[in-house]
């Protein structure tokens, strides 16, 4: 509990570098195979990578792939959040940026890829294997999987929306509307904000989805509205996950924490109200006084969680956050009754095919082409 991101990335590299010297060269035919089988023998653009600290060598695969007529490209970073990929001859000098990586020369043409190399350190292709076992044994009756995994680095609780949000929004309104078999459902989930899931394909073609920050409560509400509970299952996908924090944009409801907690409970409202759930300003009101106070309870039992783990834990920018959720909660339950033809779902696949018959045949043409 107490390994920091850092920590971690340090343990990884050192492992990295053991490897560098120890193993053998990667063949990287294997790679030539799969761009043969999946792209169809087109002369596709491959983004790589210059490699440095013992990062995979992958220079003798680049000039074989500009022998093979690929077009090769590497990363240039533009900004502290934006990189793109610049056309690159194997050999051709490379200028060194600012975190001492050797990228193209800024005259060079810009170009998007088909195919990008990463080079990776903490990936673990069992993560992969728990997600989509339940779902791929046919021994199981599992047709959706959701990942959850520990929402802690660099010494401190993660996760702030699930755990200052959802878990203490959910409990509330379970408070309030009494017994309702939806809420203990999403109450059920570890970690209901997790992008991770798995599911059959078959699924597609009924399923409705928000296409903003709602989307994972909205594709738990589907399954919820689909299928019985033992045809759903999570499982944990591993000991230490660490992925990109939004900011919280106290000062602007259109971005970060701030907007993704509106969006999540307008998603959460939209499938009580179909269940019968009536709503007012007076209700809303009431739910955001029930949420504050059980939010507030539930900071001080993640301060004691924190202090039993060696965890710091900032006890002013919790119930900073809270606040802002609380205030949030209100906008969203505003915008749920002023904008009642508000639709932020996608529409069905099924639907698609029924407005436009020829529209997979038309994709699939495309493909073709594409890869001709």
């Amino acid at each position: 509990m107490k390994s920091s991101k850092s920590l971690l990335r340090k343990n990884f590299l050192l492992k990295r570098k053991n490897k560098y010297f120890s193993e053998k060269k990667f063949n990287f035919n294997l790679v030539f195979n799969l761009i043969k089988k999946h792209f169809n023998k087109k002369k596709i653009t491959i983004a790589g990578y210059y490699p440095t600290d013992f990062e995979v060598n992958i220079l003798n695969f680049l000039e074989n792939s500009l022998k093979k007529n690929f077009t090769i490209s590497l990363p240039v970073i533009k900004s502290s959040k934006s990189m793109c990929f610049k056309k690159w001859t194997y050999k051709e000098p490379l200028a060194v940026n600012k975190f001492g990586i050797p990228e193209p020369i800024k005259t060079n043409k810009e170009i998007i890829p088909d195919l990008v190399l990463v080079p990776l350190i903490t990936y673990d292709k069992n993560l992969l294997a728990k997600l989509f076992y339940p779902v791929a044994n046919p021994k199981f009756s599992f047709d959706f999987c959701k990942g959850f995994y520990p929402r802690v680095a660099q010494g401190k609780m993660n996760g702030r929306v699930t755990r200052l949000l959802v878990t203490p929004l959910v409990k509330s309104l379970q408070k309030m509307v009494g017994y309702n078999e939806y809420l203990n459902f999403l109450d059920i989930f570890k970690y209901p904000l997790a992008g991770e899931f798995s599911f059959k394909y078959d699924l597609l073609n009924d399923i409705r989805v928000p296409h903003d920050w709602g989307l994972e409560v909205g594709i738990l509400s589907e399954m919820y509205r689909n299928f019985a509970n033992n045809r759903i299952c999570q499982v944990d996908l591993a000991e230490t996950y660490e992925h990109k924090h939004q900011e919280v944009s106290k000062n602007n409801r259109q971005k970060g924490l701030s907007k993704m907690s509106i969006d999540i409970s307008k998603a959460i409202f939209r499938k009580l109200a179909t269940q019968g759930q009536v709503f007012s300003h007076e209700k809303f009101r009431s739910l955001k006084a029930t949420y504050f106070r059980m939010a507030l309870d539930m900071v001080q039992i993640y301060k004691t969680d924190a202090e039993m783990n060696g965890l710091d834990f900032d006890v002013h920018k919790e119930e900073e956050m809270v606040e802002l959720f609380a205030q949030n909660i209100i906008e969203a339950g505003k915008i749920f009754l002023e904008s009642p033809s508000e639709n932020p779902n996608i529409p069905t696949w099924r639907r698609i095919d029924s407005a436009d018959p020829t529209i997979l045949d038309s994709f699939n043409k495309a493909v073709k082409e594409d890869n001709a």
